[in-house]
């Protein structure tokens, strides 16, 4: 928080499927407490996400409705306030130096998350995929799951070379797709199928 307030404009920056929306969730009633703590400030999240139809006008438009989306959210926010943007560089590169121009002037502070360096932006943490990180969210992701998912699931991670994994939310699809194959085999168990299903897909970028 002190790195943020300092910095009026910080990034979280990592590869894709490295954990950066699961960080943002678990830090956002932190920040909350401490940005609305006054009453007058508010705290924002915005999530973009690129559309699935991967053409150039289809990004083209998801750019430019994001950005007008942001400057709009933007208006509505106080001095002191907090604008949280999950996924920033899908703006093009002009709309966000203006749009940080904008935060700046409003007196605005802005925390973002991007697979990039972002100029204009100041580097507060940067994510990495590592063994320690895909365990310890398979751990949370299972606190709930019925016994037949975890057992699955942790006989996957044990027999895989984890250290070469590099995009966490990849990993989370194989194994649901697993998952699904092993248990859809026994009819009795599609209860399990849909617990391990909301389970294991849950992980953000």
């Amino acid at each position: 928080i002190r790195q943020l307030k300092s910095a009026k404009c910080g990034l979280i920056v990592g590869p894709h499927g490295s954990g950066k929306t699961t960080l943002l969730c678990t830090l956002m009633p932190f920040l909350v407490s401490v940005f609305q703590s006054d009453g007058l400030a508010q705290v924002r999240r915005m999530q973009f996400t690129m559309p699935l139809a991967n053409t150039a006008w289809s990004r083209f438009r998801h750019a430019r409705e994001s950005v007008h989306a942001a400057v709009d959210c933007l208006r509505g926010l106080k001095p002191g306030s907090l604008l949280v943007i999950d996924g920033v560089e899908q703006l093009r590169s002009r709309d966000l130096r203006s749009l940080v121009r904008k935060v700046q002037r409003r007196g605005v502070f802005l925390l973002a998350t991007s697979h990039t360096r972002v100029a204009g932006l100041s580097i507060l943490h940067q994510t990495v995929v590592n063994v320690m990180l895909i365990q310890s969210l398979a751990d949370r992701l299972l606190e709930d799951a019925s016994p037949s998912v975890v057992e699955i699931v942790s006989r996957e991670l044990q027999c895989r070379d984890l250290n070469g994994c590099t995009n966490v939310r990849d990993l989370w699809f194989e194994l649901y797709d697993i998952v699904q194959d092993e248990l859809l085999v026994d009819p009795m168990n599609l209860k399990d199928v849909s617990d391990g299903g909301s389970i294991v897909s849950s992980h953000g970028s």
